[in-house]
C-alpha cells in the first residue's frame, strides 16, 4: 500500500513538467489568446494565424485595382459686362450635374495599428450639362426682329487623378474604414457636345441650327486640378493575401477650372469662375503582402 502511494505522488508531481515540456508552455498565465507563444504544437497558435491572416494591419502593403460611377456638379459664378447687358436680354444660364466612371490603381502603407496611408492612380472621365438662352436686341448685328438665340452643351473632362489620403480601419475579420486628405488631377482631355439654334421673336420657326463636337475648348481651363478627399467603404478579406472592398467618396474641388485670364479674354465676360464637385463609388480588390509575421 505505501509503495502504491508513493507512485501516485511521483506520478501527480512529474504529470505536468512532462505536459508542458510536450506543448512548450510555461507556468505563465495567457489571459487573451493574442498572448500564446506561437509555436507547432499549441492547438490556439493554430487559430491565432488565422486571425492574423485576416487582420487588415498585419500587411505593410497592399496593390489593388478599382473601379466604379462617378456623379459631378458644376458651380459657376460669373457675370456679364455693363455694355453686353442690353443687347443681350433674358440672359439664363443653367449647368445640371451628369454621371461618369472612373478606373485605376490604389497603393496602400499599413501602420501596425489603425492608421494607413492611401495613394493611387485613376483615369477619371466627369461631365456636366448646360442651357443657355437669351434674346438678342435688333440692329445689334442681328437680322431685323427679336432674335432669340439656344444653346444646350454637354462638357466632359478627362482626369488623371492622384489622391493622397490618411486611412482609419476598424476591425478585423470585416473592416470599416474611413480616409481624408487631398488630389491633383491632371487634365488629359476636354470635349464640348453643342447645339445650337435661333429663332424669330422667341417663338418663331427656327432660322438658325447646328450640331457640333469639338475639342477647341481645351485651352480654357487650367491643366490641373486640386482640392480636399474623403470616403468610407467596408472590405472583406479573402483567404489570406485578397481583400474585396467597396467605397464612396467625394471629391472637392478648390481650385477655378477655368485658366485665369479665360474671363479676360472673352469680351462679354466680367468675371467668371467654374468649380467641379464629383462623388463617386466603387468596388475594388487588392492584394495584401509584406506580413509582418514575417
Amino acid at each position: 500500500m505505501n509503495q502504491f502511494l508513493k507512485a501516485l505522488v511521483i506520478l501527480l508531481i512529474f504529470t505536468p513538467g512532462i505536459a508542458h515540456a510536450k506543448t512548450g508552455l510555461n507556468d505563465q498565465t495567457y489571459t487573451n489568446i493574442s498572448e500564446y507563444p506561437m509555436t507547432p504544437n499549441n492547438p490556439d497558435s493554430i487559430k491565432r494565424q488565422k486571425m492574423n491572416d485576416r487582420y487588415f494591419q498585419n500587411y505593410r502593403m497592399m496593390i489593388g485595382i478599382e473601379g466604379g460611377l462617378n456623379h459631378t456638379f458644376s458651380y459657376s459664378d460669373f457675370s456679364h459686362k455693363p455694355e453686353y447687358e442690353y443687347p443681350y436680354q433674358n440672359y439664363k444660364f443653367n449647368r445640371y450635374s451628369r454621371s461618369g466612371y472612373s478606373y485605376g490603381l490604389s497603393l496602400q502603407w499599413n501602420f501596425k495599428k489603425w492608421i494607413s496611408i492611401r495613394s493611387g492612380l485613376s483615369y477619371d472621365y466627369k461631365a456636366f450639362y448646360s442651357e443657355t438662352s437669351f434674346n438678342k436686341n435688333p440692329g445689334y448685328n442681328s437680322p431685323p426682329g427679336l432674335i432669340s438665340s439656344f444653346s444646350n452643351q454637354t462638357s466632359s473632362f478627362e482626369y488623371l487623378t492622384i489622391p493622397l489620403m490618411a486611412k482609419i480601419t476598424f476591425g478585423k475579420r470585416i473592416q470599416i474604414f474611413c480616409n481624408a486628405g487631398i488630389f491633383a488631377a491632371f487634365l488629359t482631355n476636354q470635349t464640348d457636345y453643342v447645339e445650337s439654334w435661333l429663332k424669330n421673336n422667341y417663338e418663331g420657326p427656327e432660322v438658325y441650327n447646328y450640331k457640333e463636337s469639338n475639342n477647341n475648348g481645351i485651352h480654357n481651363y487650367r491643366k490641373m486640378e486640386a482640392g480636399l478627399s474623403c470616403g468610407a467603404g467596408i472590405g472583406v478579406p479573402i483567404g489570406k493575401h485578397l481583400l474585396i472592398s467597396a467605397e464612396c467618396r467625394y471629391y472637392y474641388g478648390l481650385r477655378n477650372s477655368w485658366r485665369p485670364d479665360y474671363s479676360k479674354e472673352q469680351p462679354f465676360l466680367a468675371k467668371g469662375e467654374l468649380l467641379l464637385r464629383t462623388i463617386g463609388a466603387s468596388l475594388g480588390i487588392a492584394y495584401r503582402f509584406s506580413s509582418r509575421e514575417n
